[in-house]
């Protein structure tokens, strides 16, 4: 056989398995994301409970016990679980979690949500979903869509959260671990051969004029609904943030870092989730935060991300 066809030949199931590692890691992420996703949401909904206080259970604030809610799970590039527990407004808190990823790298892909657990004398039951819509022209994931319901008591109250959100990769230098709060900075670089040209996108995460990336970021334009006495429809989704907007407090975000650590804030800016991944585990705290600083906005214009329009608010129905 001539050498070249043979070294070809060789070289093509490398190319086949390195395609299929680069898609398990991308569906990896989006497990992690849903997860910090939800789980972020969820506080929202819990906050908007225990400050009404309309069964007289809270201590009437929304705030996380000092010690924080614990969480841990495990997480494929099919799946993801989640429990966690800690104080809330006064009472105790527990949750467990679970995401299915359904769809295949090269269309839409799906994440269901479930949950359940108690607040103080309450059972909570959440259930929602994230479709990240695939884009044939890049080959990559630009947008994905949120929703979920929690249901707080047995016939009690309902919220919804949605989200529309922008894929963000996020290159070398300083950036925000996370949009609630002070900021964080991250230092690490991805290895050599990362392709680069453009700051959206998940699966190649392409950087402009940068030599790797630090993570990929989802940036949320969110809505929630007022607490309902009976089950309602979602809100609608909001339009999706504008270039100028993505790093905004009035937005929404989850960071996965090429590092191994994890962040998200909920839409109010009133909690942080800080956490590590590994080997198909995580796990990690979230707590109450003041509220967000501005100086991470000017490591943001170096970026090339930042303007000047002023954002469009949080909407509440």
């Amino acid at each position: 056989m001539n050498p070249g066809k043979l070294g070809a030949l060789l070289v093509l199931p490398l190319l086949v398995y390195a395609g299929k590692a680069e898609s398990a890691l991308a569906l990896q992420e989006f497990t992690l994301h849903t997860m910090l996703e939800a789980t972020a949401a969820v506080f929202t909904t819990l906050g908007d409970y225990t400050l009404s206080n309309p069964d007289g259970i809270s201590n009437g604030t929304a705030d996380i016990g000092t010690a924080g809610i614990s969480w841990s799970g495990s997480y494929s590039d099919s799946a993801w679980s989640y429990t966690g527990s800690g104080v809330f407004g006064g009472l105790a808190l527990s949750m467990s979690y679970s995401g299915l990823l359904t769809g295949s790298d090269g269309s839409d892909i799906g994440v269901t949500i479930s949950g359940t657990g108690t607040l103080g004398s309450k059972p909570l039951l959440m259930n929602g979903f994230t479709n990240w819509k695939y884009d044939l022209a890049s080959d990559d994931y630009l947008e994905m869509d949120f929703a979920q319901e929690t249901k707080i008591g047995t016939n009690t109250r309902w919220g919804w959260t949605t989200g529309r959100e922008r894929l963000v990769c996020v290159g070398p230098g300083k950036v925000p671990g996370s949009i609630a709060g002070n900021e964080l900075v991250l230092t690490g670089i991805a290895s050599s051969g990362k392709r680069s040209g453009f700051d959206f996108g998940h699966k190649y995460c392409l950087v402009p004029g940068g030599d790797g990336r630090v993570g990929v970021m989802t940036i949320s334009s969110y809505t929630k609904s007022t607490l309902n006495a009976f089950s309602h429809v979602a809100p609608a989704f909001a339009a999706l943030p504008l270039d100028n907007e993505l790093f905004d407090p009035s937005v929404q975000g989850t960071l996965i870092a090429d590092n191994g650590a994890l962040y998200a804030d909920d839409m109010d800016n009133r909690y942080r989730s800080e956490g590590r991944f590994a080997g198909n585990s995580f796990s990690g705290l979230t707590f109450s935060v003041a509220e967000p600083s501005a100086a991470w906005t000017i490591a943001l214009g170096l970026l090339g991300l930042w303007g000047t329009r002023t954002p469009r608010a949080k909407r509440t129905l």
